[in-house]
């Protein structure tokens, strides 16, 4: 009997070990691989999921992941979101110190408004997360920086990039360009290649990013001798008509807004007459190419989330996207996006940081992706000094034939 007892306390106290697991030590330094029982793994390209036996003594490094489900962003957070699980469906794994980490995706998105957004930040950063991706959104993007940067976590932005963003904070990265050259880029393309003076500027209250754009494509448009009337709308509007109707007096209508807003926008501006209509990264979606296809207006994109859709990575994702029914759903039924094509690109930036710092430290990841390198779907991903994308933006055309974006000139 007191055999069969201490067998049952071994055997229990193995149980305890095996579900609360352990930190690893390496020479002295601790490793942010964490121990996790029964993790699961997908296998991925050129790497081997490991057997049910190996589960419990297999390492995980965490990626935070802060995007909206709902309000205002949604649409972006979903297609973000998409683009993270393709991503690491294909690379689940990276190699540390010689010992192979799972990647795991630390997901926040209940959240709704500025209060709710830092709880999710504290939430990631008490997790654990070696770094951030997201969030959509300037006013998010602004919130959730300073808890990050205290903490040491790096994050990375796929759309917007406010000017403080880049100037107050040292770890944040932007796949976007900054707003300021957004803005510029489109008032110089409106001005000087679409031969447009006059234009009605929309965006949306609040969202610090397409306000910083809205206001530098006015000053340059100015200073070329064109004009630009700006005008916001709050995130609850519903009927854009009563900014349609104005617009359609004016030789375009800019529209720098979440792209859940860009069906309504589409719809009011064709029924009120309007022309053109210029948007920027957060429309780089198949969604308002679609819009656009069922509606009057010609639909410009000013983006730098490249859309090379004949690229083998590319045919990649989309077969992906259209293999499931769940994910088509989940996408609303669009299998094409800049949007996750950057959130894909987001995700291979931080594990070539990782694998280049060989450290899962938060500070040596931040430290590497200031130097990075890397060829992505969206094009060359590589920072400035202040931490935004080196790489320009270029024009596309929503084809109303093939209903997707057509590259311009």
């Amino acid at each position: 009997m007191n055999c069969k007892r201490i067998l049952c306390v071994l055997f229990s106290m193995a149980l305890l070990f095996s579900l609360f697991g352990c930190n690893v030590d390496q020479g002295g330094e601790s490793s942010t691989c964490q121990t996790e029982a029964g993790a699961s793994v997908t296998g991925g390209e050129n790497e081997e999921s490991p057997s049910d036996e190996e589960h419990e003594n297999y390492n995980t490094i965490k990626i935070g992941v802060l995007e909206p489900q709902n309000g205002p962003y949604a649409e972006n957070g979903r297609l973000m979101l998409l683009g993270l699980r393709y991503a690491n469906s294909k690379k689940p794994s990276v190699k540390v110190k010689g010992e192979t980490c799972r990647i795991e995706l630390v997901i926040e998105s209940s959240f709704n408004s500025l209060s709710s957004l830092k709880k999710g930040a504290q939430k990631l950063i008490k997790s654990g997360v070696c770094a951030v991706i997201g969030p959509s959104g300037g006013a998010y993007q602004l919130s959730a920086v300073p808890l990050l940067e205290n903490a040491g976590v790096p994050m990375l932005t796929v759309t917007g990039s406010p000017l403080k963003l880049a100037e107050d904070y040292s770890n944040v990265f932007s796949l976007s360009k900054s707003d300021e050259y957004m803005g510029k880029r489109m008032a110089n393309y409106i001005y000087k290649t679409l031969g447009l003076s006059d234009v009605y500027v929309l965006c949306m209250l609040g969202d610090d990013s397409s306000e910083e754009a809205a206001f530098f494509l006015s000053q340059q448009l100015e200073s070329l001798g064109g004009r630009a009337l700006l005008k916001t709308f709050t995130s609850d509007t519903y009927d854009f008509s009563p900014y349609t109707v104005e617009a359609a007096s004016k030789d375009a209508l800019v529209v720098l807004a979440p792209l859940s807003f860009s069906r309504q926008i589409i719809f009011s501006a064709s029924s009120s007459g309007v022309g053109k209509i210029i948007a920027s990264n957060q429309w780089s979606s198949e969604k308002a190419a679609r819009d656009a296809a069922e509606a009057n207006p010609e639909l410009y994109l000013c983006t730098n989330l490249k859309y090379n859709e004949t690229s083998q990575r590319a045919k990649a994702f989309m077969n992906w996207m259209g293999s499931d029914a769940d994910l088509s759903e989940l996408s609303g039924g669009f299998i094409e996006s800049g949007i996750a094509y950057g959130a894909v690109d987001a995700y291979n930036a931080l594990l070539a940081a990782i694998k280049a710092a060989n450290s899962a430290d938060p500070a040596k990841i931040a430290a590497k992706l200031k130097t990075l390198e890397l060829k992505g779907i969206t094009g060359t991903v590589s920072f400035d000094s202040l931490g935004r994308r080196s790489s320009g933006a270029a024009f596309y055309i929503a084809d109303k034939a093939s209903v997707s974006w057509k590259k311009l000139g």
